[in-house]
């Protein structure tokens, strides 16, 4: 039975009250490949980024692991502002796992509003992606709140039927599933899960059948680890850029003491480029006319 973790900024990130903002923490390289299968990692909630997220991404991109995402909905935003969102966050990235609507909250809407919300969110959201999402829900709160009463008869969303569960059912012998499905794929069945590099308790979820059947519905396997460097900013405001080049853009920056890996590098003129990430594609300029910016150990 493959097993996998899900995890937030609960997991990854830690409060900076010098910044005011979120900053990525977590070490994923002190997890081994073994220790699970697969990872699903929050890409976004309500209308904001996970604060981990892209952090995260770039962290297991070279790992073996199958990779998902998922999105908190809230039923209060726009479900077309959050579809979009989600979609824009995964665009650059290849999941094994289908990318995942976490059903979870009403805030207190009438089941009718939330219905359309979450269905209007679906229907968005795979036109976008282009696939299936996976739903991910709890008994305890699908069966109260994904329901309408036609002549006395409780009516679930007729989508519910042809995607797959993952269920919220933990520190049971066996998951409960709702009313609205067949079966379940996938199961939350703790929220304390602990691995070295995390900054908190990740949720640990098995899947519903043997490792063949797991490598069967997601496809192979993917490649083990490129091989790569280390390196260590010495500059402050270092930007990352789409390409190995000036006349990229800039979609962030690195500062001193911050850790890269370190891919490939490309000489370009007078300035060496190092690609930081694989997926997607990031560089920063390591040499600058003989300056070093960033220090290869």
């Amino acid at each position: 039975m493959a097993i996998g973790i899900d995890t937030s900024f609960w997991t990854t990130t830690y409060w900076s009250a010098i910044a005011n903002k979120y900053m990525y923490g977590a070490d994923f390289d002190k997890i081994q490949d073994e220790a699970f299968q697969f990872i699903i990692p929050r890409a976004s909630g309500g209308n904001a980024l996970d604060p981990g997220f892209y952090g995260t991404m770039d962290d297991i991109a070279p790992r073996p692991w199958y990779k998902g995402a998922y999105h908190f909905f809230d039923p209060r935003i726009s479900a077309l502002v959050q579809a979009n969102m989600f979609a824009n966050a995964l665009k650059n990235y290849k999941l094994e796992i289908p990318p995942v609507l976490d059903l979870e909250a009403d805030y207190g809407l009438s089941n009718t509003v939330v219905i359309n919300a979450a269905t209007t969110f679906v229907n968005e959201a795979e036109a976008l992606l282009g696939r299936k999402l996976m739903i991910y829900t709890g008994p305890w709160w699908f069966d109260t709140y994904m329901y309408i009463v036609r002549l006395g008869i409780k009516v679930w969303p007729a989508w519910c039927a042809n995607h797959d569960l993952w269920i919220s059912n933990p520190y049971s012998g066996k998951p409960t599933i709702p009313k609205a499905f067949k079966t379940w794929v996938l199961w939350q069945y703790t929220f304390q899960i602990s691995y070295p590099g995390l900054l908190g308790a990740a949720d640990g979820n098995k899947f519903n059948g043997t490792d063949a059947q797991f490598y069967a519905k997601y496809g192979p396997i993917p490649p083990p680890p490129p091989a790569f460097k280390t390196g260590t900013v010495k500059v402050n405001n270092l930007n990352v850029r789409t390409g190995p080049g000036t006349t990229f853009p800039a979609v962030g920056q690195k500062n001193v003491g911050d850790t890269v890996r370190v891919y490939e590098t490309r000489v370009v003129g007078s300035l060496t480029w190092v690609r930081i990430s694989i997926d997607p594609e990031l560089w920063c300029c390591s040499v600058y006319y003989g300056a070093v910016y960033i220090e290869m150990r």
